[in-house]
């Protein structure tokens, strides 16, 4: 998969994420496309997820979810970013 192609995927995801209120900043690296993800409730909160063969990578390199599974890498990145005691609006 190329580096438009993977933008697009995380393209749809920051959208879907923005849904639930979280912050997103799309930029490209010198290794590919990198959606960041922050919890404006909690500042601190911040991921940055990648595309890597046909996952949304978490930095470490595990997967997060397939990336035919929009959904799920939402609620899993919607997860680990939620404050302890609110959510993320």
């Amino acid at each position: 998969m190329d580096a438009t192609q993977q933008e697009a995927h995380l393209a749809e995801l920051a959208y879907d994420l923005e849904q639930g209120h979280f912050r997103t900043e799309l930029a490209e690296t010198g290794t590919g496309p990198v959606l960041t993800v922050r919890n404006p409730a909690a500042p601190q909160m911040v991921e940055r997820i990648h595309v890597q063969g046909e996952h949304y990578m978490w930095p470490w390199g595990q997967p997060v979810a397939p990336i035919a599974d929009k959904a799920l890498a939402t609620r899993r990145i919607t997860r680990v970013l939620a404050a302890v005691g609110a959510g993320p609006c």
